[in-house]
């Protein structure tokens, strides 16, 4: 395996496995009609406390209430066999009010039960987000790999309610080795960042499921048509890598420019004042100095 500095390097079209932070890996992977096993796993390795019978595969685009047009999108929506809506999602880069669109992607399925004249009774909904970043949090907040979010009281002791939860997984806080892994909960967060740098399957990832899910991962089980939109998936991600990259270092050249060009500025100013004070002091008048230098007549007569 590559070494932990080497994770943000970019997937390739030679790696044994997909990367399953990449939308379309993780759709093929976890959301497609036959994988339902490999996504109660994934579910109940986050929250053990799921008691999972079954579930659907649900369409991943909800309307917005009040309009036909807009639309969000998730990765993968599904319904449990209790009614509980689950949308799971993979998120490579921060972005900004990251928070409040998952409140706001989270709220669509709530918004949404509620008909003309519907009645109240609202079927839970769950959002589990993967991400390949760290979350800013608030002061009060622990350092942990999972967050579990619902709506309680100020105080955080009464809970309004357990209908809208979310559950945050910072993977680039998860640094523990293959070997280092002992639950099954640790070993799924260890695949999800990881399984697209092996080139050959850990020991320690064995059992059922990872045999389900080491297959269903490898490249070499996708069809030509499946590979090909991974490439393109892999290309789009590559290129908001790059964009990324470039605007930082644009805004860093920008930067230092104008850092330059300030230094060059104050120095002239200094300069004016310098030369005024001397002119001041050999008695030349104010108004040919301020003429001279460029500086205001109040500069000139507070030196």
């Amino acid at each position: 395996m590559a070494p932990e500095s080497d994770f943000e390097r970019e997937p390739s079209r030679k790696d044994k496995y997909q990367h399953l932070l990449i939308d379309d890996a993780f759709k093929r992977v976890f959301g497609e009609e036959g994988k339902e096993d490999l996504m109660i796993g994934l579910i109940k390795a986050v929250l053990p406390e799921l008691d999972i019978v079954s579930l659907t595969y649900i369409s991943n685009t909800a309307p917005h209430q009040g309009t036909d047009t807009k639309k969000s999108v998730y990765d993968v929506r599904c319904k449990l066999a209790d009614g509980t809506y689950v949308i799971v999602e993979v998120q490579q880069k921060d972005q900004l009010n990251f928070m409040d669109r998952a409140l706001y992607y989270g709220s669509m399925p709530i918004s949404n039960q509620v008909g003309d004249g519907g009645e109240y009774a609202l079927d839970p909904v769950i959002v589990i987000a993967f991400l390949n970043f760290k979350l800013k949090h608030g002061p009060e907040w622990k350092p942990r790999i999972k967050s579990h979010y619902m709506l309680k009281d100020a105080e955080g002791r009464d809970t309004m309610t357990d209908k809208l939860q979310f559950v945050f997984i910072e993977l680039k806080r998860f640094t523990k080795k293959v070997e280092e892994c002992e639950t099954f909960e640790e070993k799924l967060y260890f695949c999800m960042r990881h399984m697209f740098k092996l080139e050959n399957r850990p020991e320690n990832l064995s059992g059922e499921y990872f045999d389900n899910l080491f297959w269903t991962a490898d490249t070499a089980n996708m069809t030509a048509k499946e590979h090909e939109a991974y490439v393109r998936a892999m290309a789009s991600e590559r290129d908001i890598r790059n964009q990324i990259k470039y605007g930082i270092q644009q805004g860093i050249e920008q930067g230092i420019e104008q850092g330059i060009e300030q230094g060059i500025q104050q120095g002239k100013a200094e300069e004016k004042l310098e030369t005024a004070k001397k002119l001041k002091s050999a008695g030349i008048a104010a108004s040919i100095i301020s003429e001279c230098t460029g500086l205001d007549m109040e500069a000139i007569m507070a030196l």
